[in-house]
């Protein structure tokens, strides 16, 4: 017989004999002794520490010596088998050696025109994070690319990519000719041309294609006159590949065609600048334009990311970050997030950064003097720790914003409305209901 076994016996036929009656002749004869027994038992005792921690899990109540103790899962995991020990002789002991391994989230899910990457786990369990990228031609539309696995699954909606578009060709000189009927030329689109005007020559390439990021392989032809009359030297197109490399845009007027020596006047696109500002007028000189070229601003960089309250940022922070950097936020356990995990800087400026919603804790002179106790009936958002002087109710419980959590009134006492009985927490606020004697 193993020595638990044995110690759970002795226990038993100790409680029996303290629970038999005795007769009142018999008591005298039996004080010293029983004097005897109870002053060696504390010697033989020994006192255990509090529980040993177990990875990933949390005791659930308070323990007593010589009581079973049974530890829960913390948010994310799941167990695997019970866990639970007893202290015996002033050792702990194991009852039941489960243990908790990390919850599954299941598949990320995939999304047209992208693929996903696992980045710091071999499954897709508690902790993991998948981050998502378009393919060749295609380009990020959503504000977060990546996802998740928290403890009540993947965060964040699944991405979107959209196809990146070639701009139309604006010379009114040349004829397009293409299969495309909506006009929107995307990755491996060609297009030809041809001049309108059949006594002009077509100047430059007659068939151009759509590149994987958004820009045609080489400008566009335009079409002149074969008649070179003399002194006369060739005009200027302005092309939209051009200035989309040099982020600039022609200033106050939509023309695109200038004659030789004639001046051309650009300025930067939003967010950028160009140290010396004169050089932003340029002259049509033979045929070509030497475009000018702008920077991005130094403003254009953003400080420090917002705090949050109760929240703090996963990454490591930094004085300066440049346009389109991101960084994560996480709130503390049982706390709600709401709004994006992530804040982009974007020319400048931080998005809105999310908030973290406080939780709901049940307090037990509230609900003495409201007359109700906690039922044990597990909910979605709440987390509860079980009474173990009767299994039928909790001890206390956590409520994250937004979740529920149902009451019961004591005995003795009743409620008109029972769906009362159910309360919702609102930001650390948690209604408690009334019950009133029974008459």
């Amino acid at each position: 017989m193993s020595r638990l076994a044995l110690i759970t016996g002795m226990v038993s036929l100790t409680l029996c004999c303290c629970y038999t009656s005795t007769p009142p002749e018999e008591v005298g004869s039996m004080e010293t002794a029983s004097q005897s027994y109870v002053s060696v038992t504390p010697a033989q005792q020994s006192k255990c520490s509090n529980p040993p921690e177990k990875e990933n899990a949390y005791l659930v109540g308070d323990w007593v010596e010589g009581q079973p103790v049974t530890y829960t899962c913390r948010p994310g995991y799941v167990p695997n088998g019970r866990i639970r020990m007893i202290c015996l002789e002033g050792k702990w002991q194991t009852l039941s050696s489960g243990y908790c391994k990390k919850r599954s989230c299941g598949h990320p899910g995939d999304i047209p025109f992208g693929t996903f990457e696992l980045k710091n786990s071999e499954s897709f369990v508690f902790g993991a994070e998948v981050e998502y990228s378009c393919n060749d031609g295609y380009q990020m539309v959503s504000k977060q690319n990546t996802r998740i696995c928290a403890a009540d699954g993947w965060t964040n909606h699944l991405p979107h990519c959209e196809a990146r578009l070639c701009p139309p060709v604006n010379d009114d000189s040349v004829r397009v000719l293409t299969y495309v009927t909506d006009g929107e030329f995307s990755m491996g689109h060609v297009i030809s041309f041809k001049c309108k005007n059949p006594k002009q020559k077509l100047r430059g390439p007659s068939t151009i294609y759509c590149t994987s990021d958004g820009t045609w392989n080489t400008n566009p032809p335009t079409c002149k006159s074969d008649v070179i009359r003399k002194n006369v030297t060739g005009s200027c197109t302005v092309q939209e590949n051009d200035m989309r490399k040099n982020n600039i845009q022609l200033k106050d007027t939509v023309k695109r065609h200038f004659n030789h020596t004639e001046d051309v006047q650009f300025e930067c696109v939003s967010a950028y600048r160009i140290k010396y500002p004169a050089k932003l007028q340029i002259k049509c000189k033979n045929g070509v334009l030497k475009y000018p070229h702008c920077s991005l601003s130094a403003s254009a960089h953003c400080g420090r990311p917002p705090p949050i309250t109760y929240g703090e940022i996963i990454s490591q922070g930094r004085d300066s970050y440049h346009s389109g950097s991101r960084v994560k936020y996480k709130c503390p356990q049982f706390y709600t997030l709401q709004g994006h995990n992530e804040v982009t800087c974007q020319r400048g400026t931080w998005s809105d950064p999310p908030t973290c919603l406080e939780p709901c804790t049940t307090r037990e002179e509230n609900m003495m003097g409201n007359n109700i106790m906690l039922e044990w009936k597990p909910l979605p958002q709440t987390h509860c720790v079980r009474n173990y002087q009767n299994t039928r109710y909790a001890k206390k419980c956590y409520v994250q914003h937004g979740g529920a959590i149902h009451f019961v009134c004591k005995p003795g006492y009743s409620i008109a409305n029972a769906n009362k009985l159910t309360s919702r927490c609102n930001r650390g606020t948690l209604p408690y209901p009334t019950c009133s004697r029974k008459m």
